[in-house]
């Protein structure tokens, strides 16, 4: 990635257009809230933002579950942050569809607080959809918004996601319930959403 940079090549940039020569409608994914190795402070995969923000963590301080270390999207700072990740996604790139992945990984609030998390993510998908529209009528082209969430929607509801609401209200034209930690699940229960 350093070399790439420093040649000044972008590949998404390339991907994109690569794929629209070849015909294949190109994608964003952006992973809401990844903590791998979220133990270790020090790792090279952190953000300069969770790094420097402990505070807005959404376990103690002294906690030494990796669950802890994710980001706590009921802080307005968070949300903000990760708003203009994707603002910068929608304004630097040229895709026909920007995925939210809140699998990646599923913990977004603090214990307890996951009820009011599920208004503040419709807030916040309003919001990304409005991006993704405005962002839309300047490139001359629908930009689709997909969402990654529990395979059950209860799951997805204790853990502050309401994919169903966001389908329902147009916030998302793809909704993608999928497992964790599993590779493939034959049994989602579609039916359910």
């Amino acid at each position: 990635a350093r070399i790439l940079h420093k040649r000044g090549l972008d590949p998404y940039a390339v991907w994109i257009a690569r794929c629209r020569e070849k015909g294949i409608s190109p994608w964003l994914s952006m992973r809401m809230n990844d903590v791998h190795n979220a133990t270790n402070r020090k790792d090279y995969q952190h953000s300069t933002f969770w790094v420097e923000h402990p505070e807005y963590h959404r376990g103690p301080p002294d906690s030494k579950h990796w669950q802890d270390r994710a980001l706590d999207y009921g802080i307005p700072e968070v949300r903000e942050h990760a708003m203009s990740f994707i603002r910068e996604l929608l304004e630097r790139y040229d895709p026909d569809g920007i995925e939210l992945d809140w699998m990646r990984f599923g913990y977004h609030f603090r214990v307890g607080e996951e009820e009011q998390g599920r208004q503040t993510l419709i807030h916040f998908m309003r919001k990304v959809r409005e991006l993704a529209n405005d962002r839309a009528k300047q490139r001359g082209h629908p930009i689709q918004v997909g969402a990654r969430v529990p395979t059950h929607p209860d799951a997805a509801a204790q853990l502050g996601m309401d994919g169903a609401v966001w389908a329902r209200e147009g916030l998302v034209d793809m909704l993608v319930a999928t497992p964790f930690f599993m590779t493939s699940d034959f049994d989602i229960p579609i039916e359910l959403w």
